[in-house]
């Protein structure tokens, strides 16, 4: 734990020395470090007390919910970018949280109330994944911004791309945290997230010339037929758990 993040620590601040690109080069370096060491040091975590991570589930979900609220932010800043507040942008505004609430229904229902041990290893795959999806969901905020500010001109195959990616990201990450902490028996059902995540890179490769609300609908329905699959296969299992008892 000390070599590997000391290191890290000696490449970030020697980049305070060095000029742009070699500057780049140890931020690289640094990152990649503090990403593998808590893998590296998984056999030393076994032989340490088992932890209760209950409480880490609780600060991830209220994380989780900031970095949502920058979607908020976003519909709010592409809306006043524009000249006039129609109706087709308030339609708009409403389909972005829509999203937004959609999302946060997602990540709830499929990682905050799962069930979880206290394996080191899939408690830092757990927390680790959080990472691009922390990314991804803020990446979304932005993407939407950008959305909204066109109004009902057609969205710019980058903010195309950006929403269509960050929602993909956010899928696989939400997928594999899933993986870890639940196990082979509920692979079938985790399945569906990453079907969600290449139907939603279908979407941007596909999807040209649309127009804000187009794009936002279209998403709007893949993350909520996800969120009506997640709630079918609860009652299924709820049923299935009442039948053997």
């Amino acid at each position: 734990y000390l070599i590997g993040y000391g290191t890290s620590a000696a490449l970030w601040t020697g980049s305070i020395f060095v000029d742009q690109p070699q500057m780049f080069y140890l931020w690289g370096a640094g990152l990649i470090i503090d990403l593998v060491t808590p893998f590296t040091i998984y056999k030393y975590q076994l032989r340490l007390p088992r932890l209760n991570i209950s409480h880490i589930t609780e600060r991830y979900g209220l994380f989780i919910i900031l970095v949502l609220g920058e979607s908020v932010i976003a519909l709010v800043a592409g809306a006043s970018a524009l000249h006039g507040v129609t109706f087709s942008v308030m339609v708009t505004c409403t389909l972005g949280l829509v999203l937004a609430f959609g999302m946060w229904w997602l990540y709830f229902g499929h990682i905050s109330h799962a069930r979880k041990d206290n394996l080191p290893l899939h408690y830092a795959v757990y927390g680790w994944m959080h990472l691009p999806l922390i990314i991804s969901l803020g990446a979304m905020g932005a993407a939407t911004l950008n959305v909204v500010a066109h109004g009902t001109h057609d969205v710019p195959d980058e903010a195309l791309s950006l929403a269509c990616g960050a929602l993909a990201t956010a899928l696989v990450s939400m997928g594999i945290i899933r993986m870890a902490i639940e196990g082979p028996p509920l692979y079938r059902s985790i399945g569906v997230l990453f079907i969600g995540a290449a139907v939603a890179l279908a979407i941007a490769y596909t999807a040209q010339y649309v127009d804000a609300f187009t794009l936002l609908s279209m998403l709007c329905l893949l993350v909520y037929l996800l969120i009506i699959h997640r709630i079918w296969n609860d009652n299924k299992y709820m049923v299935a758990q009442e039948a053997t008892a």
